[in-house]
């Protein structure tokens, strides 16, 4: 499993798991994966911008602002 693969994973798993879950579960991963090979694609290494797109849906659904 990808870093991302399992981070997704611990966000749900205590839900269970029906399919509008599991679809949430695919569009999260999907866009996470999207924003980490978008940071690589500009150059930053692969963990970095592993770590960045965990700290942006971290920040999108929890941070204090």
């Amino acid at each position: 499993m990808s870093g991302l693969t399992e981070y997704v994973e611990t966000l749900f798993q205590h839900q269970h798991l029906t399919p509008e879950v599991k679809d949430l579960k695919e569009e999260i991963l999907s866009n996470m994966i999207a924003k980490r090979d978008d940071l690589i694609a500009q150059g930053m290494d692969e963990e970095i911008a592993t770590a960045k797109a965990k700290d942006k849906f971290r920040c999108r659904y929890g941070c204090d602002r």
